[in-house]
C-alpha cells in the first residue's frame, strides 16, 4: 500500500502546514509527540496546554535485548553458538506434596551464552543488569539476590565464570570481581552506551571484546 510513498525530511516549518479538522483531530496527540521529537523538546509543566501521550520503555529488557542482539551479530563469527534467553533449566528438579513428585519447577534462563565448541568446549554466561551501582561499601552496590542468582546458574550450568554486564554512568568504568568459594567467579563489568552508536559502533565493538577477553570461560566436560 506504501509502494509509492517517497521519504522526505520533515522539519519544525512542516507543522505549520498541517490543518486539523474533525476528520483527522484523532491524530493530534500523535502529531504534537511528532513535534517534540523534531523540535528536541521535552514535555514540561506550564499553563500551556498540549494535547499528547508518553509512552514507556523496559529499560532492562531494552538494555538486554540491545546487548544481546549486538553481541550475536558482532561476534558470530568468534562463538558457534550464541543463545539470548536460554538455554533453559529447572532450579528445583523436583517438586513434592504429599510424597508425590509434581515436577520442575523456577525455569532458569540466562541472559546471554556464548558457546565453542572446541576443542575445548567452552561456554561464558552473560547476565545485563540495569542499574546504578553505589559504591558504599563491599558490595560495591551489587544486589546479594543477583549473585545468589549466578550461584544457580553456576549449579544448573555447571559453569564456574560469569559476567554481571551494567551500563557505565560514570566517566571511567571499573572492574572487580566476586569469588564465591573456590567456585563460580562473578565478573562486574560496565560498557559505555552513552556515545553515538552509529558513528562510533567499532568502539562499542572494541570495548566489548575487551571484556569478552579478559573474561576466561569456563570448559565444558566432554
Amino acid at each position: 500500500m506504501l509502494d509509492d510513498i517517497s521519504f522526505k525530511k520533515i522539519t519544525i516549518n512542516d507543522f505549520d502546514h498541517v490543518h486539523l479538522t474533525r476528520l483527522n483531530n484523532e491524530f493530534e496527540p500523535v502529531l504534537n509527540l511528532c513535534k517534540l521529537f523534531i523540535s528536541q523538546s521535552s514535555v514540561e509543566l506550564s499553563v500551556d496546554k498540549i494535547d499528547t501521550f508518553s509512552f514507556i520503555f523496559d529499560m532492562n529488557a531494552l538494555f538486554e535485548k540491545f546487548i544481546g542482539e549486538f553481541i550475536k551479530r558482532e561476534f558470530s563469527d568468534i562463538y558457534d553458538t550464541i543463545t539470548l534467553q536460554g538455554p533453559r533449566r529447572w532450579f528445583v528438579k523436583n517438586k513434592v506434596v504429599d510424597n508425590e513428585g509434581m515436577g520442575v519447577a523456577f525455569q532458569m534462563r540466562p541472559d546471554i551464552v556464548l558457546e565453542k565448541k572446541g576443542p575445548p568446549a567452552e561456554k561464558l554466561i552473560i547476565d545485563t543488569k540495569y542499574k546504578l551501582l553505589q559504591r558504599q561499601d563491599k558490595k560495591e552496590g551489587v544486589s546479594q539476590s543477583d549473585l545468589y542468582q549466578m550461584h544457580a546458574y553456576a549449579t544448573r550450568y555447571l559453569c564456574t565464570n560469569f559476567v554481571m554486564l551494567y551500563p557505565q554512568f560514570e566517566r571511567t568504568a571499573k572492574s572487580f570481581d566476586f569469588q564465591i568459594d573456590q567456585g563460580p567467579i562473578v565478573h562486574i563489568r560496565m560498557i559505555n552506551l552513552c556515545r553515538n552508536l552509529k558513528k562510533e559502533k567499532e568502539k562499542l565493538r572494541n570495548d566489548s571484546k575487551d571484556i569478552l577477553d579478559e573474561v576466561s570461560p569456563c570448559e565444558i566436560a566432554a
